[in-house]
C-alpha cells in the first residue's frame, strides 16, 4: 500500500483539521488550505514510499530540498484514502535535480487542485489524523539533529550528491561531510 509524504507547515493547520465536523469541509476558514496547501500549477508536492519503513528517504528527499536544515513535521497519506476522495496523483518531475538521487524517480504531485479539491485535501488530512490517535504514525517529527544524520548516513553510503545540493544548504551540508573524517 503506497503512502505519499508531504511536509506539514504549521502545527495550528494540524489542530484546525482535528477539530472540524465530518463533512462539513467546504465552511472553514481560507487559512489553513491557503497556507497548508500551497499549489504551485495546481499541485501539491509529495514523495511517494510503498511501506513506512521507507521514510527516512522521503524526509531526506524534502529536507534537502528546502531552504535550510532544521527540525520538520510531516504527514503521511494513505494513497487509498486520496483515491476513495477523488483526489488525484501523478509521478512528476520535483523541478529540480535533488541530492538524494535515489528518490528522484518517487516525486508524486497530487494533481488538478482546485478550490474544490482543497476541502478534499483537508478531508484527506482529517481522515490520515483520525488513523493517529496518538500523532506518531501518520504525524511525524523529524529534529534537526535526526536530520543531520540522515545526511551523514546518506553521504556515508555515497547515496547523496553533494553537487545537487541547493545554495542556501550547501554550507550546512558540507559541514556534516566534514564531521565524517
Amino acid at each position: 500500500m503506497p503512502f505519499l509524504v508531504r511536509k506539514i507547515l504549521k502545527d495550528e493547520s494540524i489542530e484546525h483539521i482535528e477539530n472540524i465536523e465530518d463533512n462539513d469541509f467546504l465552511h472553514q476558514s481560507a487559512d489553513v488550505p491557503t497556507t497548508e496547501f500551497r499549489t504551485k500549477h495546481s499541485t501539491l508536492s509529495t514523495y511517494m514510499i510503498d511501506n513506512l519503513n521507507e521514510l527516512d528517504k522521503a524526509v531526506l528527499a524534502i529536507a534537502t530540498t528546502s531552504s535550510k536544515i532544521s527540525s520538520m513535521e510531516f504527514i503521511i497519506l494513505d494513497a487509498e484514502i486520496l483515491k476513495a476522495i477523488g483526489l488525484k496523483y501523478e509521478n512528476t518531475y520535483p523541478g529540480m535535480e535533488i541530492p538524494y538521487e535515489e528518490m528522484q524517480e518517487f516525486h508524486y504531485d497530487i494533481v488538478d487542485v482546485t478550490i474544490e479539491n482543497l476541502a478534499k485535501c483537508l478531508e484527506a488530512y482529517k481522515k490520515t489524523l483520525q488513523l493517529d490517535d496518538n500523532k506518531s504514525t501518520f504525524i511525524v517529527d523529524y529534529a534537526e539533529g535526526k536530520i543531520k544524520d540522515l545526511i551523514k548516513t546518506a553521504l556515508k553510503q555515497e547515496k547523496f550528491n553533494i553537487e545537487k545540493v541547493p545554495v542556501e544548504l550547501n554550507k550546512a551540508v558540507q559541514k556534516l561531510q566534514k564531521e565524517l573524517h
